[in-house]
């Protein structure tokens, strides 16, 4: 990454106005923020999340690496004078499950920590199709706070709500935006570790844009064991063997499942059960187009899955360039570049008068 993300101790409500929740996970609350510097009063989403629960749980961790190994009962610690007179009756335990235990112990630890500095390091990453950080900070009342652009709803949400199924050309738009995201996310060197249709958000003008990297793991090898059940790959189940880039592929496969049927289920039960069976699965009819790429994602071996480049080459068979929302998110994509590479240049000029600046107060010292 280009550079390390400073973060500062503010108080929010020196610059936004939380309206109200719009939404909840294990790690984080979400709420419709105003965001009262900005020249328009712009609408954001403001993600927090509570530092002391992270601390409580890193307490209770240490507490466990310190249980008396004379006992297994009490929690002092096994080099102090308690432990050496603990008055429970000792107890017979093996001494490998003891450092298994307490190397357990600091995994859990290490996870905690590892969950914030992830969403942090992956603030960095600037795409059309990857929701924008505005802003991130710790707050005076204990928080990790991050400012993001608003999204209408997630996909599993959209889908949900329309009366219609998506038609092929929809889904194949759909489709290409997330693979697009996801491609630089692995160009970058990440695994994001939890794509799913929760974690991907629509946009005004169909924009698609992918969210929520408290998972994401940077490598090229992760071991942990993340992500929602109906999306992750069998590979990562086991939790004790190491995996790369194409678990997120596998979700990727489960995903336009999804946008083809709006639903994690076949016949058979939960089509992730079904396909770690071995088992064919049929998309519908009037979405055949898509079986041969599903098929490929959905590979029990992980060698054998296709890359996000892969994917997004083969999608290009389907999609009608010549669509207006086809021409509209070209334009779009373009944009944003631009932007970038205008960002970029203005941070540059801006470096470059702080050296000037700093070479000068040198020679007239």
């Amino acid at each position: 990454m280009e550079h390390l993300v400073q973060l500062k101790i503010k108080d929010t409500a020196d610059r936004y106005r939380i309206l109200k929740k719009i939404g909840a996970g294990g790690q984080a609350v979400v709420y419709l923020a105003q965001d009262f510097e900005h020249p328009q009063q712009q609408l954001v989403a403001l993600k927090q999340q509570e530092l002391e629960e992270m601390l409580g749980k890193i307490k209770t961790t240490i507490i466990k690496q310190h249980q008396c190994t004379n006992c297994l009962l009490c929690n002092h610690c096994n080099h102090c004078q308690k432990c050496q007179n603990c008055q429970h009756k000792p107890l017979p335990h093996d001494q490998k499950k003891q450092i298994e235990s307490e190397n357990l112990a600091k995994e859990e630890l290490s996870k905690e920590l590892l969950r914030l500095l992830r969403e942090i390091s992956s603030i960095q990453l600037k795409h059309l199709n990857i929701v924008e950080i505005y802003d991130s900070y710790l707050s005076t009342d204990n928080k990790f706070i991050s400012i993001s652009e608003l999204a209408q709803q997630d996909l599993k949400a959209f889908v949900e709500q329309r009366q219609k199924k998506l038609t092929t050309q929809e889904i194949s738009m759909i489709f290409l935006q997330i693979v697009n995201g996801l491609e630089y996310i692995h160009d970058q060197n990440f695994i994001h570790r939890d794509i799913s249709p929760q974690n991907i958000l629509v946009f005004q003008d169909s924009i698609i844009k992918i969210c929520d990297f408290g998972f994401a793991s940077y490598g090229d090898q992760t071991s942990s064991s993340v992500g929602k059940q109906e999306y992750i790959a069998p590979e990562v189940l086991p939790g004790n063997q190491n995996y790369n880039k194409s678990i997120d592929i596998w979700s990727l496969g489960v995903t336009l499942y999804y946008l083809c049927t709006g639903s994690t289920l076949c016949d058979r039960g939960l089509i992730n059960v079904v396909a770690r069976g071995q088992n064919h699965i049929d998309l519908p009819l009037e979405h055949k187009i898509f079986q041969p790429m599903f098929d490929q994602m959905l590979q029990l071996k992980p060698q054998n899955r296709p890359s996000a480049s892969k994917i997004k080459e083969d999608l290009m068979n389907i999609i009608d360039e010549g669509s207006p929302i086809y021409q509209n998110y070209q334009s779009s994509l373009l944009t944003h570049l631009m932007n970038q590479h205008k960002n970029k240049l203005q941070k540059q000029e801006e470096d470059f008068e702080k050296q000037i600046l700093a070479f000068g107060k040198i020679i007239f010292e």
